[in-house]
């Protein structure tokens, strides 16, 4: 509790001085007989404060202080006589707690975290934006009735500049602030932020952008209406705190060559025009920044999560594919020795059909489930993982995986360009064709199926797996890539999922697949093309002798 208290007290105590410098830079900047401040850097400095706070005394402290410190700031500069004064006190403090409010209601995210910046979504940062418009609207208009009474005047052109420099020391000051605090208080993996390894390009955006007011304020000619171009590369790029530093970089740029009499915003009637004008362009810069900064954080945060459910999805889906093997096999066990014991009981006469008839159905179903789970795995595997990238001789593949199915002498596979790929995946895509092709065939026919390939301009090669079998169905050529799609329906065993696994994994190669019937006959031809092999580098070539555990579970349409 004890240190709770010193870090609250050292906390309060700093507030208080960048309140205080905040406030008397501004009162630097009087451009008017009226002491119109052309910036108010002290608003946001005075909302920052407040929206950090948690604890109803240290903001009751924090409201005196901030009270005193006004009341000294305008004392010390003389900006007018006692009584607008305290008007302009309170109208300080209205304001500051209607932006305080507003922001903590239309931004919950803030408070959950103790600090957490308003840019998660565009939407967020636009309700800060409205937040920080609307309370300073309030307590200004507060304000101007109440220097009315006490008898000053303003022109409409001043009670705009009071709230466009407002709305801007909240937006810069604010959201660089928490952007800050939120960088200083969370802990964060730094090696896998999108952002690291751009110190030289930072380097060179803030350059270009001093140059450009260096030039403005060399010349006099208008150079710094290109600042929203730095700001358009600083929030394509960079992360929001330096974004958020960059645009206020720019907008204090602007208002110092306001200052000097530089700048586009010289040409008004009076100061007060240049300085609204000015605001205006401050704010526009600022918020470009951040609507790109938080777009671009949205879409990062985004595609990390889908990333990482997609990550989860696979992992399910390879967890439930391996734990159903398991009761699966055990069912399968169990019905093949109900079934011999069914048929040892008979002693001889002829086995109880309906019972037999109960345990082979039983059997069928395992068998149907099992092709099931490891067809799941195969698609789990076939969407995960990183597609290395290595020279694959799909000759020597289509010759193995014949042998292995015990078909060799009816599989012709002519010579195949070698392509660039990941070898246990395209082996996979061989596989289930191959399969497919020995598979769907007439009762009693022979298959006779040919693997050819050939290398295009294009610099892809196209693969043709070639058979003579019962064909398609007519308008089938394209569904039969989609997840759990059966052309023949329950006439020949499979699940569905054979080809959509291979058009998974060829379009993750960068290639694509489709079917079409053959024109001198029955059966199909189903063509896929793939990177060709473009260089001759010493890499592994991918055959027979480097296979994956992962096919072991080879799923066949």
């Amino acid at each position: 509790m004890e240190r709770f208290r010193e870090h609250a007290v050292a906390g309060i105590a700093v507030a208080t001085g960048l309140y205080v410098a905040a406030a008397l830079l501004g009162r630097a900047t009087a451009v008017d007989d009226r002491s119109m401040s052309l910036v108010w850097p002290a608003t946001g400095v005075a909302v920052l404060w407040f929206l950090t706070l948690t604890r109803r005394r240290t903001v009751a402290v924090s409201a005196v202080l901030v009270t005193g410190a006004t009341i000294a700031v305008n004392v010390a500069t003389r900006s007018a006589p006692g009584p607008q004064i305290a008007v302009l006190v309170v109208a300080s403090l209205a304001q500051v707690a209607l932006v305080v409010i507003l922001v903590r209601r239309w931004c919950p995210e803030l408070g959950k975290r103790g600090g957490r910046p308003p840019l998660e979504t565009p939407g967020s940062l636009l309700r800060f934006l409205a937040a920080a418009a609307l309370g300073c609207f309030f307590g200004i208009l507060l304000g101007l009735v109440g220097l009315q009474l006490a008898g000053a005047s303003f022109a409409p052109v001043s009670g705009l500049t009071w709230w466009g420099r407002n709305v801007c020391g909240v937006l810069a000051v604010g959201t660089a602030g928490l952007l800050l605090i939120d960088r200083l208080t969370t802990r964060r993996d730094r090696s896998a932020t999108p952002y690291g390894g751009r110190s030289l390009e930072a380097a060179t955006l803030i350059a270009a952008t001093v140059a450009l007011v260096g030039l403005d304020y060399g010349t006099g000619q208008p150079f710094a209406f290109l600042l929203p171009a730095t700001t358009v590369w600083a929030g394509l790029r960079f992360s929001p705190l330096v974004v958020s530093s960059h645009a206020v970089l720019g907008g204090v740029a602007i208002i110092w060559l306001t200052l000097t009499g530089h700048g586009l915003f010289t040409d008004a009637d009076s100061a007060t025009g240049n300085a609204l004008l000015a605001q205006l362009f401050a704010g526009m810069t600022i918020m470009i920044g951040m609507f790109l900064a938080s777009a671009r954080q949205q879409s990062i945060r985004l595609s990390a999560e889908l990333d990482q459910r997609r990550r989860d999805l696979e992992a399910f889906a390879r967890r439930a594919a391996h734990d159903l093997q398991q009761p699966l096999m055990v069912i399968a066990g169990w019905t093949g020795l109900l079934d011999a014991q069914l048929s040892a009981a008979s002693n001889g006469s002829a086995p109880p059909d309906r019972e037999l008839d109960m345990v082979r159905r039983i059997q069928a179903s395992a068998s149907q489930m099992r092709l099931m789970v490891s067809g799941l795995l195969s698609d789990a595997i076939a969407r995960g993982g990183q597609v290395t990238e290595e020279r694959v001789d799909l000759t020597v593949l289509a010759r193995d995986i014949a042998e292995s199915r015990g078909h060799a002498d009816v599989v012709q596979v002519d010579d195949i360009p070698l392509v660039a790929g990941d070898g246990p995946l395209l082996r996979r895509v061989l596989d289930n064709l191959i399969g497919n092709s020995l598979k769907y065939v007439g009762p009693g026919e022979r298959p006779e199926i040919e693997v050819t390939g050939r290398r295009h301009r294009d610099g892809m090669v196209c693969v043709t797996v070639t058979d003579r079998g019962i064909g398609l169905p007519e308008g089938s050529h394209q569904t039969i890539f989609e997840e759990f799609a059966r052309a023949h329906g329950d006439a020949y065993p499979g699940t569905g999922l054979g080809l959509s696994i291979c058009r998974r994994i060829v379009e993750r190669h960068g290639g694509d697949i489709c079917a079409r019937s053959r024109t001198s006959g029955p059966g199909i031809a189903v063509e896929f093309r793939l990177p060709a092999w473009q260089t001759h580098a010493a890499r592994p070539t991918h055959g027979p002798e480097q296979r994956s555990p992962a096919l072991a579970t080879s799923e066949r349409h």
